[in-house]
């Protein structure tokens, strides 16, 4: 989970010691907030959208972690899949059959809640563009040209190198924005469930 003192555009070491001072008390000022609200006026200036962001995938995780409520539904779906009477379940869980039917399903219940809350953490995590796993291939390749051609060198099929990365960077906007109304989606779906 991310610090309540985490500023990086206030680098106190790198600036003048008055400077690093008032970065100081300006951090202090957002961890109490962090402490207090759960979010800081840092959060609000650099956008919301970037904050919910960074921190469902880290609140999904806990909840993962500490194995909070699994949604009934899926106890059904494992009783059905192991070939259990659906009806006659619960009063399996109350006779000496227990450890060969209900902790098989309780396994599975669990596999399959922990495999929903994988899924959206991974998909909101796709969804910021520097915790997004795929990259764009010619990213190094056009800034060193561009930088190139600032400093007077003449790069041949320039153009060219700048129209397939622009391509790259709108397809993989389209693949962060599905990622992020899929993983919306999931999350509206199953929001009553999540809970430690």
């Amino acid at each position: 989970m991310t610090s309540i003192f985490y500023h990086p555009y206030c680098k106190p070491f790198y600036r003048h010691p008055i400077e690093s001072i008032k970065c100081f008390f300006i951090s202090l000022k957002w961890a109490y907030q962090r402490v207090k609200k759960g979010y800081c006026d840092r959060d609000l200036i650099f956008g919301v959208e970037n904050w919910m962001l960074e921190m469902l995938p880290e609140v999904v995780d806990e909840i993962k972690k500490e194995k909070g409520n699994i949604p009934i539904v899926f106890y059904d779906e494992a009783v059905v899949s192991l070939g259990l009477d659906p009806v006659g379940y619960w009063a399996y869980c109350e006779s000496d059959l227990y450890e060969k039917y209900c902790q098989r399903v309780e396994a599975d219940a669990e596999r399959r809640w922990n495999d929903i809350l994988t899924r959206i953490s991974f998909l909101f995590r796709e969804s910021v563009e520097w915790q997004c796993t795929k990259t764009n291939p010619y990213e190094e390749e056009f800034y060193r040209a561009r930088d190139d051609r600032k400093n007077g060198v003449e790069i041949p099929g320039l153009d060219e190198l700048e129209n397939r990365y622009y391509d790259e960077e709108r397809a993989l906007d389209v693949y962060r924005d599905e990622c992020k109304k899929e993983a919306t989606e999931l999350l509206i779906k199953w929001v009553r469930h999540l809970e430690i």
